[in-house]
């Protein structure tokens, strides 16, 4: 049996550390809120694709190795952002893409702009960054010429990509 002192002791220890992992838990759910409740998704309804209609092409007629069916496509897009509710804001958007239904591979795209928004690249089941800092104007517009490129054999030839975007905000 254990002196009554050492007990109290250890009682104290114990009751300290819980003390401590409870605090440590709710300061990792905090600040794991603070940043998920500061991301919205923004609305880009108004943007506008420029090429009608691209189609994934092989990217080399006799490919060989790593290459042998990686198909690619490129469009340009008007990308016209609804930064409305976060005038006077700090913000970081994002582009962001869904993983591909198959789980074999990634989509992977690249972009440049005429200069308002970031040029970037992502891979589904990611995130790129188009933008920084203050929001200054109820449209954030420029344009994208997006090239993407797949595994061929991943993507069927009436998949629809679904990129969105979101914002951070900050202060």
């Amino acid at each position: 049996m254990q002196p009554k002192q050492f007990r109290k002791q250890t009682h104290r220890q114990w009751q300290w550390q819980n003390r401590a992992s409870l605090l440590g838990g709710l300061w990792v759910l905090l600040i794991a809120n603070a940043f998920a409740g500061n991301t919205f998704r923004v609305d880009d309804s108004a943007s506008q694709p420029i090429t009608a209609h691209s189609q994934l092409k092989w990217k080399s007629a006799a490919p060989k190795g790593a290459e042998a069916y990686e198909a690619e496509t490129s469009t340009r897009v008007n990308i016209k952002l609804n930064t409305q509710p976060w005038i006077g804001k700090m913000g970081r958007i994002y582009m962001a893409l869904p993983p591909l239904a198959s789980a074999n591979g990634q989509l992977r795209a690249a972009w440049t702009t005429q200069g308002r928004l970031q040029s970037g690249s992502l891979v589904s089941g990611g995130r790129g960054l188009v933008f920084q800092g203050p929001i200054t104007a109820a449209i954030l517009e420029d344009i994208m010429n997006v090239k993407i490129s797949v595994d061929g054999r991943l993507i069927s030839t009436s998949a629809n990509l679904q990129f969105y975007f979101e914002i951070e905000l900050y202060e």
